[in-house]
Parts: C-alpha cells; sequence; structure tokens
C-alpha cells in the first residue's frame, strides 16, 4: 500500500461521511479483530474495502507505456500494470551488515510475456496483509529491472516505488487469463526456467544437509513421473520440507521450477525459493488394500523404470557383506534372487535397507513400493532397494505365484553365452559345458544366518567375525567342480542356494549325510555318480585363483540346459576349428 494512514484516514472521512473518531475506532476494531497481525494502514485499507470505498482515485497515475516485452536490464523508473498470476511468500534473512530483512515476490504478465516482481523489506507488507489476491491488476511504479536468478528479467521495489491494487482506469478484461503451460518430463532441457509441471511421486531418496560456508543449506530428491517419462526433482532448503511431506503415488503440481543437467548429463527438475508444491491428490495407502490389478510384474518391467508396486516372491537372500566406497567409507549391501510368474530378477538392497532385510527368509513374499529399476551385471533387469522403498514382508492379501521351473530354464538358456576358451578376469559370463569332475572337499561349513559368514562354536556359544554372538547357525552348503565345453575346461564354485540346486539336497541334509558316514566329503559321493557327465548352464563372475594362477568361475545361478543344444554348440564350435 503506498499511501500513509492519515491519507488513507482523511480519504475513508470525505468519501463515507463518518467523523475521523469513528473511521480511527473501526480501524482499531479491525486490528483487534486480526489480532495485530496486521498494520495500521494495512487495517485501515480492509475497513475501507468493508465500507466499498475507492482510495486511488485521487493517486497519481502516471502514462503507461511499457509492457514486458519492452523490459531490458538497467531500467529505473518501470511503471507498468501486470495480472498476478502467483504470490510466494514473504521470507526473511540475515543481512551481511546485521539486522533482517525481508524479501518477497509475485509473477505477473500482460499481453506481451511475464515477469517476477520483488518485494523487498517495507515493500512486503501488502503482501504480509494479503491486500491483493491472485487474478488481480498490479500497477508497479517506479520499479527497478535487474537480472536475477538464471538471468531472468525481474522488476524490483525499493526506495520511492509504490504499487496500486486494481488501479480504476484498467479493465481486467485486457488482460489474458491466466493460463498455465504445464511441461512434460520428456521436453525438459538444460536452462528450462519457470517450468511448471504435473507429475506422481514414484521414490523418495534422501535429505541432506551441507555447509555455504557461512550458512547450513538443506536438500532433497525425489524422483518424479508423468505419462511420458520420468526424472528426479530435487528440492532446495525450504521446499526440502515437502520431503516429508509427500509419500509415494502422490499426485503433485510443480511450479516455477528450473531445469539442470545432472551427473550424467541428463536434465532434472529443481524447486527453490521462487518455485512451490501444490497437492493434487494423496496416494491410497496400496500396502493395507493390496489388489492384484494394481502390481506390475517383472515382465512389465525395464532398466530405468520405477516400481511403484511390485509383489515377489524370495527365492534367495546371499547375505549382507560390506564394501568400501569410493570416498572410503563403508556401505552395506544384500543381493537377493526374486520372482513373481513372469520371471525372476537380481535385486540388490543398500545401506540401512539391506540391514532391516537381511533376516528376509527364502520362501517369503514381499511388497515392494518405490524401488528402481536398473541395468544389471549382463544388461538384464535389476531391482534396487533403498531407505526409501517400502518394503511389506508376507502380506497377507499378497499371493505370488512361483515361476514355472519351465520358464525359469528356458530364461537361463536364451541368456547370452560364451566358450569357456575365451572368458576373461573380471567379465559376469553364462557358459554351457559338460561336469567331468566333482571336487572332493569338505562340503559344509556351519555359518551366520544373517550374513553366512563361517562362524565359531566354543562351549556352547556360537560367534560370528561379524555379527557377534549369535543363537544358532546354519549348515552351508559348499560344491567345487570341473565343466568341459570342447575348447576349455574351468573350475566353478558354488555356494548355498546355487550348491544345494546342483546336488539337490539342502545344507541340512548334507549335514546329516556327514554326521551318520563321519566323512567331510560324504554329499560329493552321495551325488557323484548322477553329476558327472551332466550338462549345465553357470552364470557368475571369473575371477584368478591366485594359488593355482589359473582362472575360476564364483557361480550365482546353476540349470541344466538341453543335450541336443549342447551338442550342436560342440559341433559349431569343431567345425569352425578345422575350416581354419
Amino acid at each position: 500500500m503506498s499511501l500513509k494512514l492519515a491519507e488513507i484516514v482523511d480519504l475513508i472521512v470525505s468519501k463515507s461521511g463518518k467523523s475521523k473518531d469513528e473511521v480511527l475506532k473501526l480501524i482499531e476494531a479491525k486490528k483487534k479483530e486480526l489480532n495485530g497481525y496486521v498494520t495500521d494502514e494495512g487495517a485501515a485499507s480492509l475497513v475501507a474495502r468493508e465500507l466499498d470505498l475507492d482510495l486511488f482515485e485521487r493517486q497519481q497515475t502516471p502514462e503507461l507505456k511499457l509492457t514486458v516485452r519492452d523490459l531490458v536490464a538497467g531500467m529505473t523508473g518501470v511503471s507498468l500494470n501486470l495480472k498476478v498470476l502467483r504470490i510466494y511468500p514473504v521470507r526473511t534473512f540475515q543481512r551481511k551488515q546485521g539486522g533482517e530483512g525481508k524479501v518477497a515476490s509475485i509473477l505477473g504478465s500482460d499481453s506481451t510475456g511475464s515477469i517476477r516482481v520483488t518485494f523487498w523489506n517495507k515493500h512486503t507488507q501488502p503482501i504480509e496483509d494479503q491486500e491483493f489476491d491472485e487474478e488481480d491488476i498490479l500497477r508497479v511504479i517506479n520499479g527497478r529491472v535487474r537480472t536475477g536468478l538464471r538471468n531472468q528479467l525481474e522488476i524490483h521495489l525499493g526506495g520511492g516505488s509504490r504499487i496500486m491494487i486494481n488501479p480504476p482506469d484498467v479493465d481486467s478484461k485486457d488482460f489474458p487469463n491466466a493460463v498455465i503451460t504445464f511441461s512434460k518430463i520428456n521436453t525438459l532441457a538444460e536452462g528450462m526456467n519457470d517450468v511448471h509441471a504435473e507429475v506422481k511421486v514414484v521414490a523418495k531418496y534422501r535429505v541432506t544437509t551441507f555447509s555455504r560456508g557461512d550458512s547450513d543449506g538443506t536438500v532433497a530428491s525425489l524422483a518424479i513421473r508423468d505419462d511420458t517419462g520420468q526424472t528426479r526433482l530435487v528440492l532446495w532448503d525450504e521446499q526440502s520440507e515437502w520431503f516429508n511431506k509427500l509419500s509415494l503415488n502422490d499426485s503433485i503440481r510443480i511450479e516455477s521450477g528450473y531445469v539442470r543437467l545432472d551427473r550424467n548429463n541428463e536434465p532434472e527438475l529443481h524447486l527453490g525459493r521462487r518455485g512451490r508444491i501444490q497437492m493434487i491428490s494423496s496416494a491410497s495407502d496400496l500396502s493395507s488394500s493390496v489388489k492384484p490389478s494394481q502390481l506390475q510384474t517383472l515382465k512389465d518391467l525395464n532398466p530405468g523404470d520405477f516400481a511403484s508396486a511390485i509383489g515377489v516372491a524370495v527365492l534367495e537372500n546371499q547375505g549382507l557383506s560390506t564394501f568400501t566406497r569410493r570416498d572410503g567409507k563403508e556401505g552395506k549391501r544384500l543381493v537377493f534372487t526374486f520372482a513373481d510368474k513372469t520371471g525372476k530378477v537380481r535385486a540388490v538392497a543398500w545401506g540401512q535397507a539391506a540391514e532391516r532385510l537381511a533376516d528376509v527368509e527364502v520362501g517369503s513374499t514381499l511388497l515392494l513400493e518405490g524401488a528402481s529399476c536398473r541395468s544389471g551385471l549382463r544388461q538384464e533387469l535389476e531391482i534396487h532397494i533403498n531407505e526409501s522403498t517400502q518394503v511389506i514382508r508376507n502380506p497377507p492379501k499378497l499371493k505370488i505365484s512361483s515361476p514355472s521351473d519351465t520358464l525359469l530354464m528356458s530364461s537361463k538358456s536364451d541368456a547370452p553365452h560364451q566358450i569357456i576358451a575365451n572368458v576373461i578376469e573380471g567379465n559376469y559370463v553364462t557358459v554351457k559345458g559338460t561336469i567331468v569332475q566333482v571336487i572332493h572337499q569338505k562340503s559344509v561349513y556351519d555359518s551366520c544366518p544373517r550374513c553366512f559368514k563361517k562362524v565359531s562354536i566354543s562351549n556352547s556359544t556360537i560367534s560370528c567375525p561379524k555379527c557377534g554372538e549369535i543363537s544358532q547357525s546354519e549348515p552351508r552348503l559348499i560344491a567345487k567342480i570341473v565343466i568341459d565345453d570342447g575348447t576349455e575346461n574351468i573350475r566353478a564354485s558354488l555356494i548355498g542356494t546355487s550348491a544345494e540346486k546342483l546336488f539337490g539336497i539342502s545344507g541340512k541334509e548334507a549335514k546329516i549325510l556327514i554326521e551318520k558316514s563321519g566323512n567331510e566329503d560324504e554329499p560329493v559321493r552321495h551325488v557323484e555318480d548322477i553329476l558327472l557327465g551332466k550338462e549345465v548352464n553357470l552364470s557368475g563372475r571369473i575371477s584368478l585363483n591366485n594359488f593355482s594362477n589359473q582362472l575360476e568361475l564364483s557361480v550365482n545361478e546353476v540349470s541344466e540346459v538341453n543335450a541336443l543344444e549342447t551338442i550342436k554348440q560342440l559341433m559349431d564350435i569343431h567345425e569352425r576349428k578345422a575350416q581354419r
């Protein structure tokens, strides 16, 4: 408001016929009604509005020739009319020289474009007092044009600047309706500003606090999606408070964001103090009422997607492991094999999520909300679970049909494979060959049921080197075989689930065989005749044995293969050799 209290009182007296005392009493009553959260001038303006009085007739109305399109950085004394599109709240800040300052802004437009108007210190009062609303016409008088954030022009109000609200000589019909254009995620590009989008929250990552030198900042990140794609939403400082307010599958409207490139040169949407979020609709709680029709299947997912809701059965839990990050800190990781009726997939849980899920048992069912899909070891789908992924164990309404043996066999047999003679250290490969040797060795060790490390037993006390004292150990089966595909042979090591599948017995059954016979290699003797000459399909990592200086295969997956396919493969190899 640009008029002083005495001027407003005089105008009300002259226009209403009321005495000055009556007007002052009305103003005081209005201040009490609003609990003091309004200035004298603001209360007087509200009284005038309730009396249906126009206070602006006597104000000087400068001749206005400028439009948004005409503005150039450095211009002073700028006056123009704008329709208010958005009003952003007042915030306080500490001045470098000491003391507190205030700043607020609006987004306004005319027929030629839109621009942000920034209000400093005392000029923020009309926004604090809510003297105008969106869709009102605002006359900006004596402003200065500057280049603001991301090189966008802004009008700044200070010193002798003032505003008029809905000036009488302006018809709002002359201004275009406030139409907000919403961008689709697949159209986002580096450098875009004042971006508006309607999206759904599909994953929540984390909130981080950092130092700017003289102050602390906060940044939060989420994943958002619309019908054209998905990207990351980065919330800065005050906007990061939305992180805890939002849930997976909430639909939100983002206003006045800007686009930057991430470390992979992909566009992501950022929201700072000049943006805002509005809730469109809150997500229903899928966890409490699971409907099969709402669930995605593994076949539906591709690397780069987010699994908003997926139900799986646990086929394998490889146990909690630690690794060293690039920054030298220790991290936690847990590898699973999940399945549903359409297939199976490798899954990795990280950090606190890995620790929480370490005791998940094989055969359990899980409902995952907000897991990410990545390209795995062989460029195949891999499910990743972090702290923001909601995991519900064994939901009573969730029934998961496991994939048939035929489907699993087919998916493995169709996987790309290499001949043994060409394998390279460090690669993850799938090889097919014939078992030519089953190595006799100790076949079972006592392991920790959480991390699968070897435990020590002393005086009925069971100790894990990682988890400490535990109540009970778990027998874990290990196997070593040599396979040959006609080009070369290689030793393969199998442990846990893969060894059990190869031997056809569980770790507990193998331990019973050892106890009854007194032979540590009894499980090998039990299956050796069956395994020799058998064709198998093995997938795993190639490593170099430092003792033998030979390449070995650490197996993650094992299955039988069609003997006719293997014979044909060997014949093709020998034929190519003969032609050289």
